[in-house]
């Protein structure tokens, strides 16, 4: 379009120019032909000059003056030498006119080509100029079309997009709340045309707001100080049924006047979740407080038994806290006239010896496990009681290994003791501290065929910085696994049933060993590894400081159960 514009300029000023200079051209050279005498149209040239260019003055008449009357010389001389004016009947005089004036009509043609030459390209460059000024405008203009073009498109494509989506979006003035544009999801969803919503305000379809409620509503809206309305109310549709709804509400100041612009989720499927999940919790709340009400009666009937338990046990305890004279009477009477009997046959009837022993060490047995019991029995009903006085440590453990020594030589065990003399004294019940010796040097030496038992004693700071006496007993027996160290310290349990029926024994040694180390203020613990053998330690402080030492009954110091299942290691049974 540009080009075609610049070509039809072009060729107009040519022809246009062509005509002006022809005709110009031919003006001049018929009115010089009259020119009489030479001086005249010398005389004239200046004037014509002037007038077919004023920039060129007196400059361009010197120019032509020489080059004139050379033409004119060589014009007459050559008309003279060829003798064409002879043969066209002309003078000199009328030959140097017409040579002259045809000169003048050239220069003047000349001087006029080349004024409409540059008023040509001044006109050219001003139709360039203009014709690229024209062009920016219309790729300005074509732009423009474009940008609007394309607005329209993002305009329609978002138009159609809030019309078809599934949330409810309304457009109301802010004067009467009367409805400018109603989205189709909105429409569909009240089951109102658009005309039918144009009569309605906002307010008119929510029959929970009130207009002075809606007015309250929408207040801070006007006045700025918040940006976005949310609340929930209900929707009334053109049938009368109504649905709760979810309102954003915003004042959209972009339009002149301002308008309020409302989008509406329906959050039917939302509060029927809701009312589901709160009846299945007030369901769950009901079965809650009925289980809760069951528990509380079976651990009303389990405090009750447990109740029944405890008077049972106790009951039991202090039946056998008080047949301790009843059974232990009579057992050593039959103890003693045994060992009459076996005195006499030794020296009379040496045939009935060996039955009379075999009575005497079932009569022993039979005690032993009867002060096991009965032990167990007084610790459970607290009525195990000590007396602690000062003693010699190491006469102590003196008469301990005397005491165990046919122990170990019964499976052929060497028994060594390694202690100082210079060990000192304690404040502690002797026979308690002789008893837990000898159950575990007993336990030692049953476990233990034909290797080594060892007690080792010796006074050192416990965790606390504190004093106390150590008594370590290891031997070199069958140890103990894991699984089996976990029921060491429960009583009436070894650890597995063939323990009992191998080494004997009733499971109650080691507990009663526990109870009376914590009633003197210690501990028993143990270490074994199956295959190796096994290690019991006895801590005692070398203070009295527990009140079993006082003499108090050992349930007023004791935890609540007397057995322990969480030792690190253990024995294979105990006695």
């Amino acid at each position: 379009m540009a080009l075609s514009v610049t070509s039809s300029r072009k060729s107009v000023l040519g022809n246009r120019m062509a005509r002006h200079v022809s005709a110009f051209a031919i003006s001049v050279f018929v009115a010089l032909l009259w020119v009489g005498p030479t001086h005249a149209a010398l005389q004239a040239l200046p004037s014509l000059v002037a007038i077919a260019d004023p920039t060129l003055g007196d400059s361009w008449v010197h120019a032509v003056e020489p080059v004139q009357a050379t033409i004119g010389l060589n014009s007459r001389q050559l008309f003279v030498d060829e003798g064409i004016a002879k043969s066209l009947g002309l003078d000199h005089s009328t030959v140097d006119n017409s040579i002259l004036a045809l000169g003048v009509a050239f220069s003047i043609s000349l001087i006029f080509v080349v004024k409409l030459a540059r008023t040509n390209r001044r006109r050219a460059r001003a139709a360039e100029l203009a014709n690229a000024v024209l062009q920016l405008q219309i790729d300005e203009k074509e732009w423009a079309e474009g940008e609007l073009r394309n607005s329209l498109e993002v305009s329609s494509r978002l138009g159609r997009i809030v019309d078809d989506t599934s949330n409810e979006i309304y457009v109301y003035d802010v004067e009467f709340f009367r409805f400018i544009q109603v989205n189709r999801g909105a429409r569909s969803n009240l089951g109102y045309e658009m005309k039918e919503l144009k009569d309605l305000t906002a307010f008119e379809i929510k029959p929970e707001i009130t207009e002075d409620a809606f007015l309250e509503i929408i207040l801070p809206l006007w006045t700025g100080s918040t940006e976005l309305q949310v609340f929930e109310t209900m929707h009334r549709r053109e049938d009368g049924s109504t649905y709760p709804v979810e309102v954003r509400l915003q004042l959209s100041r972009a339009e002149t006047p301002p308008v309020f612009v409302e989008i509406v989720q329906d959050i039917t499927e939302r509060r029927n979740v809701e009312h589901e999940r709160a009846a299945y919790s007030e369901h769950l709340e009901q079965e809650v407080e009925e289980r809760t009400a069951e528990l509380a009666v079976i651990n009303g009937r389990l405090a009750y038994t447990a109740r029944q338990a405890k008077v049972a046990n106790e009951a039991k305890s202090e039946f056998l806290a008080n047949m301790s004279h009843e059974l232990r009477t009579p057992l050593n009477a039959i103890i003693g006239i045994t060992e009459m009997l076996i005195e006499d046959a030794e020296a009379d009837n040496p045939e009935s010896l060996d039955p009379l022993q075999r009575v005497h060490r079932a009569g022993d047995h039979l005690l032993m496990v009867i002060n096991d019991i009965l032990d167990l029995s007084k610790i459970e009903a607290g009525r195990m009681e000590l007396n602690p006085e000062r003693f010699d440590v190491f006469g102590l453990l003196h008469d301990v290994m005397g005491t165990a020594q046919p122990l170990a030589d019964r499976n052929d065990n060497h028994l060594v003791l390694d202690a100082s003399e210079d060990l000192g004294d304690l404040d502690a019940d002797p026979l308690r501290i002789k008893q837990i010796l000898l159950n575990l040097l007993s336990n030692a030496c049953k476990f233990t065929r034909g290797g080594e038992v060892r007690l080792s004693v010796q006074r050192r700071p416990d965790a606390d910085g504190k004093e106390e006496l150590r008594f370590d007993i290891s031997d070199t027996g069958i140890g103990i696994t894991d699984a089996q160290m976990q029921m060491l310290f429960t009583a009436f349990t070894q650890a597995d049933s063939s323990t009992t029926r191998k080494f004997g024994g009733t499971g109650l040694g080691l507990a009663i060993c526990r109870e009376l180390s914590k009633m003197m203020g210690g501990g028993v613990v143990a270490e074994s590894e199956p295959g190796k053998g096994s290690t019991f330690s006895l801590h005692l402080p070398t203070a009295a400081e527990g009140n079993g030492a006082a003499g108090l009954p050992v349930a007023d110091q004791r935890p609540a159960s007397y057995c322990n299942n969480g030792m690190s290691a253990g024995s294979a049974g105990t006695p």
